[in-house]
């Protein structure tokens, strides 16, 4: 039972950790944001070089010999760049998790995909499907909150609590934004664990 639990941490660890890495690097993402968050209205930068300063911080963010983040179109504070190495603390954290989980994470699937017991995953998944649900709907009525709680909970400062005279980079990552980030990453979250489900499922299937 134990063993069971610590397997199926170890998947859905794995799962949450490339779901934050690929909604971190999908720079896609905010170019599509852009237009429909009017971004070039809002902050007073082209479009060109919102994209530019972008994907420097997601440079910045993911690699590790990267250690001076600075911008070309925006000002920013000291207190707002100690954000950003607060955060890139975190995306690294998160890049170790991903290293050591997903190899583990593969070799378990394989092994009870051959021994015909990926049926133990059903429970937890049903299990997790609760608090996804939860989350969802607490995200849905006040993302405001969860984003709120999320940076109290991570972050032992105020430094993520931006002024837009001091660090106008903020009104180009406006919260709409990161809503839409939280949205994608969960999203790409539980088509993983359905995936997975459902072949758990089609081998029960198989059983009777």
């Amino acid at each position: 039972m134990i063993k069971n639990i610590i397997k199926s941490w170890i998947v859905f660890i794995s799962f949450l950790s490339f779901s934050i890495f690929i909604t971190i690097n999908s720079i896609w993402l905010y170019i599509c944001s852009i237009g429909p968050l009017k971004l070039v209205q809002v902050t007073g930068v082209s479009s060109n070089h919102l994209i530019s300063e972008y994907t420097n911080i997601v440079n910045y963010l993911e690699n590790p010999f990267y250690h001076n983040l600075n911008f070309k179109y925006f000002t920013s504070s000291y207190s707002g760049i100690l954000h950003f190495q607060d955060v890139k603390k975190l995306v690294m954290v998160n890049n170790s998790i991903l290293l050591i989980t997903v190899p583990i994470s593969f070799l378990i699937i394989i092994r009870m995909l051959n021994n015909q017991n990926l049926c133990e995953f059903i429970l937890p998944i049903r299990t997790l499907a609760v608090f996804l649900i939860f989350l969802s709907v607490m995200m849905f009525i006040n993302f405001d909150g969860v984003f709120i709680g999320f940076h109290k909970l991570f972050f032992r400062n105020d430094y993520w609590i931006f002024d837009p005279k001091l660090d106008p980079i903020i009104n180009a990552l406006p919260d709409s934004y990161f809503a839409l980030c939280f949205g994608f990453c969960l999203l790409i979250f539980i088509v993983l664990t359905t995936i997975l489900y459902f072949y758990a499922l089609k081998q029960i299937k198989k059983h009777y």
